[in-house]
């Protein structure tokens, strides 16, 4: 197993597609080169999955900024799809020279395929009879795009009793996932504490998976993406 590299990239306004990836863990590296010191505005685009066919196809797109660290990102392969590549495109309008470098994680089909048992489903092969209607690729995803108003108490997905999977992207400000808030305010039970710019991702496990009301608060007027799959 090991990690091939796909290619260093300068984020622009247009989108740019790494080769065709059957690879479902990705490696992104960061280098900022500052030009201008007075604006410390931070480096900021877009990462999804694509594909061009003469035409920019995107989907499951998701903010990314400027990190020191090395970050890992799992994009599941769709089904039905022959291939696909990594792509992304620059949002802000800094002078300052943003690289990216792409790697993608190759292992044994074995290993890729515990892999994403794992990380989707907390199981692997050998516990995959647990979870038959999952295991056949049988779920619907919805997505949510909420705004958060400072201080408010919001809903963002309602009780759903068919619940495999939840996946949280938050952005400008930390937000509180809870099971709901009482009359006086006050969170009843907490799902997650996410920090700005900070993916959150829940799987049925063998202790279940959370089917009640989500709601969320931020200090700050902030936004939340959130896809919730559902079994059929």
């Amino acid at each position: 197993m090991s990690w091939i590299f796909l290619g260093e990239f300068q984020p622009s306004k247009n989108w740019q597609f790494t080769t065709p990836v059957e690879g479902e863990l990705f490696r992104v590296s960061h280098k900022l080169n500052r030009i201008d010191t007075f604006n410390k505005q931070l480096a900021r685009g877009v990462l999804a999955q694509g594909f061009d066919d003469g035409r920019v196809n995107i989907f499951k797109n998701q903010l990314f900024t400027y990190k020191e660290e090395d970050e890992i990102l799992a994009l599941y392969y769709p089904q039905g799809l022959g291939e696909r590549s990594l792509c992304f495109k620059r949002l802000d309008f800094g002078a300052d020279e943003w690289s990216i470098f792409v790697e993608v994680f190759q292992g044994s089909p074995q290993e890729n395929l515990n892999n994403y048992l794992t990380a989707r489903f907390g199981a692997d092969t050998i516990n995959m009879s647990l979870y038959p209607l999952l295991f056949s690729g049988s779920t619907t995803p919805k997505d949510y795009d909420k705004k958060i108003p400072a201080n408010k108490p919001t809903k963002i997905i309602n009780a759903n009793d068919s619940r495999t999977e939840l996946r949280f992207y938050s952005t400008g400000h930390p937000i509180l996932l809870t099971t709901g808030f009482d009359e006086s305010g006050n969170a009843l039970a907490t799902l997650c504490r996410m920090p700005p710019n900070y993916h959150h991702h829940d799987v049925i496990t063998s202790a279940g998976m959370y089917k009640g009301d989500v709601y969320a608060i931020s200090e700050g007027e902030t936004y939340l993406y959130a896809t919730e799959y559902s079994a059929k």
